[in-house]
């Protein structure tokens, strides 16, 4: 019997080390037993926060000293972490990574591999399933006290959130690796979302300004997580903005123009425009709006800039009288405060 036993034994240890199945398969309830592959991702970020269309345009190079910050100030924050989709022809996957990379879990066949910064707030990610068509997008907001600026050609106002900072990379194809030791994949991640440093500068009556917000309509939407081309939706987008001694400025995140720029290509002939707009409270708790066409800096500088407007006033006269002898307050600017819509 105990010979039977043994030839037994023998025979299924013999199964088992001929089988073309890898032992990992034979236990999902860890990761690290459900895959049969891995890679070790390695990330590195390209902290830009604008790309010149015109070397002329290169705020690199070009930064005034009279700025009251630097260049490098504006560069877009490291994120926290990291998302990775694989793709095949059969399934989709999602996993999260430290943000410097890290165990990407894989099975065959070949895969896509789409990565982007998993830690936004204002983002939304739409179609993630199909990689061709996953977009990223923000929050529709609204302001009681804004009904569109006079300049803007769109047909609508499509208020939206700035978004956060978002990295994207796609490695269109890889072919996992059984190995022991990890196989390392370095990625570039590169920025499609861009800065635009806006300075209203005042001719005179800066200090008369409590609080300050604006908006800059006819840019992008969103932008497409595979190809990072920016979508041809026009939004409008809403930012607060900061006294200073000059004026008013703000760093307004934006997913830029449209790449497809067949959708603004007739600006010249005023059918598309990029219209800047500022409403600010004073001391006394009136408010005035300023309204700008900026399409010729906004167009030359298609993903982050500078854009500059000149000569406003507030006379003291507008100024005069006080709001019941206190300050303004952020809880005061009920008709300013944005309204979430989720979608």
């Amino acid at each position: 019997m105990r010979q039977l036993i043994n030839i037994f034994v023998s025979a299924f240890v013999a199964i088992v080390l001929l089988s073309s199945c890898d032992m990992r398969e034979l236990c999902y309830d860890h990761n690290e037993h459900a895959y049969r592959y891995q890679v070790n991702i390695r990330a590195e970020y390209e902290q830009e926060w604008q790309y010149p269309f015109k070397p002329s345009k290169d705020w690199a190079e070009i930064w005034p000293d009279t700025f009251s910050l630097s260049y490098s100030e504006l560069k877009p924050y490291l994120p926290s972490g990291l998302r990775v989709l694989l793709y095949d022809s059969i399934r989709y996957d999602k996993q999260n990574v430290d943000r410097s990379g890290g165990i990407v879990y894989l099975t065959e066949p070949e895969k896509s591999i789409l990565l982007y910064n998993n830690d936004t707030e204002t983002i939304l990610f739409n179609d993630e399933e199909d990689k061709q068509l996953a977009v990223a997008t923000t929050r529709s907001v609204t302001r009681g006290l804004y009904q569109g600026n006079t300049y803007s050609t769109m047909n609508d106002i499509n208020g939206k959130q700035e978004p956060d900072v978002l990295y994207v990379t796609y490695v269109p194809s890889y072919f996992p690796i059984s190995a022991v030791k990890a196989p390392v994949l370095n990625v570039l991640l590169k920025p499609v979302v861009y800065t635009y440093y806006i300075r209203y500068e005042f001719e005179y009556g800066a200090q008369h300004v409590a609080l300050a917000r604006g908006t800059l309509a006819g840019m992008a939407g969103s932008v497409n997580l595979h190809t990072q081309i920016a979508g041809d939706d026009l939004v409008t987008v809403m930012f607060d903005a900061k006294s200073r001694s000059f004026g008013v400025d703000s760093y307004v995140r934006s997913f830029g123009l449209p790449q497809d720029l067949s959708k603004v290509e007739n600006q010249l002939i005023g059918e598309y425009t990029c219209a800047l707009n500022l409403q600010v409270t004073m001391f006394n708790g009136k408010y005035k709006t300023f309204e700008f066409d900026v399409t010729d800096q906004v167009v030359s500088q298609p993903k982050g800039g500078v854009i500059v407007v000149k000569g406003l006033r507030i006379e003291d006269e507008e100024a005069e009288g006080d709001l019941d002898g206190g300050l303004v307050e952020v809880d005061d600017w009920g008709p300013y405060e944005d309204i979430i819509i989720d979608f």
